[in-house]
């Protein structure tokens, strides 16, 4: 059903910027006020949010009533394929002149419709809907903290697995049926062993996995809707000093970065935290992207631990922290957890351990 508590808050901050309405298409933030799940199709739907009242719906047919009872929405403006979705958009945007759109999340499909028919400039609401999502209520923290425990699941699964002559794709289908079975399921699946670590988003697939060599497992997985990214770096056999030192490195990054984070601390501040650690080593060239970035209904949102966001972490922000050092033609470390702001710190949810084991040391 809709969530009337966040809808409140939508309309509190439509009022501030002067908006009449905004629309929503499929995607995570209508789903995050209406809990209802679709994909984007050839048959266009929009929810339309006006800044006073209930919200009203723009729908093929065959959908309205699975809407009406999933959302507890009465108004559905339904068309018909023979007919089209122009005169239903007409119907639900009449009197709307600034209207607020997802410039993220909607396609010139659904952007034709509702600019003809507005007749104006739309408006980006994308900041009000980050606003809104980065902090997390106590139902979507204990929803995370489920997809957190299954990701875990899926890791201790691939420290099972792994091995020499065992294959990446060997590896990824391991895990897969780990989180499987544990409830979630797996929605990105990574496994690079040997020089394939030293590329962050490298392909899984068919290599065999040898002596000696760190592989890198990257995974996702969701509850409910909501995500958990976690990543280890698993040694296999004795490795070099060379591969040893880059994990110690970049096992101090992760852990002084998780130690930083608090209520108050910019993303830039935290990003700095890490990098920092990995600069004064000697790998600073090594890592190469951000320290982190939101997670949540998505995979990857607001707010981003990175150089230049300067804005303060609040309560209830989650987020993944995972500095990497990557060594081409030699392999990879990358070491991430997910995070969420508490009064004392931060909480880690996602607990599979980070260090190495002592028979691999």
């Amino acid at each position: 059903m809709m969530k009337k508590d966040r809808l409140v808050r939508l309309q509190r901050a439509m009022a501030e910027r002067q908006l009449d309405a905004v629309v929503l298409v499929p995607g995570p933030n209508l789903y995050y006020f209406t809990r209802l799940a679709m994909h984007l199709s050839e048959r266009i739907t929009l929810a339309v949010v006006p800044v006073n009242g209930e919200p009203e719906f723009v729908a093929p047919r065959l959908e309205a009533t699975r809407i009406q009872v999933i959302t507890g929405v009465t108004t559905v403006h339904a068309y018909s394929d023979e007919e089209g979705p122009m005169a239903a958009v007409g119907r639900a945007l009449t009197g709307r002149k600034r209207l607020g759109v997802e410039f993220r999340y909607m396609r010139l499909l659904e952007h034709q419709y509702v600019a003809a028919t507005v007749g104006g400039p739309l408006i980006d609401a994308g900041e009000i809907f980050a606003a809104l999502r980065m902090r997390k209520s106590a139902e979507e923290i204990e929803l995370m903290r489920e997809a957190a425990r299954i990701v875990d699941a899926g890791t201790a699964a691939a420290a099972a697995t792994i091995a020499a002559g065992v294959t990446e794709l060997e590896v990824a289908d391991a895990i897969e049926r780990a989180m499987k079975a544990e409830g979630g399921r797996g929605l990105g699946i990574t496994v690079l062993s040997g020089p394939k670590g030293a590329l962050p988003h490298g392909q899984t697939g068919d290599r065999v996995i040898g002596q000696g060599e760190l592989v890198v497992v990257d995974l996702v997985g969701s509850y409910q809707g909501y995500y958990a990214d976690i990543t280890r770096t698993f040694p296999v056999g004795s490795i070099s000093g060379q591969l040893r030192e880059i994990y110690e490195v970049c096992y101090r990054g992760q852990a002084a970065a998780r130690a930083a984070a608090r209520p108050g601390i910019s993303g830039e501040a935290l990003d700095e935290t890490a990098r920092t650690v990995i600069r004064d080593a000697g790998f600073g060239e090594y890592f190469t992207h951000r320290t982190g970035h939101g997670l949540g209904l998505e995979v990857h949102e607001e707010p981003y631990i990175v150089r230049g966001n300067r804005a303060l972490l609040e309560l209830g922000m989650a987020f993944t922290i995972e500095p990497g050092i990557y060594l081409p033609g030699v392999g990879g470390v990358r070491i991430e957890d997910d995070v969420v702001i508490t009064p004392e710190g931060a909480e880690t949810l996602t607990r599979y351990p980070r260090e190495l084991r002592p028979q691999e040391v």
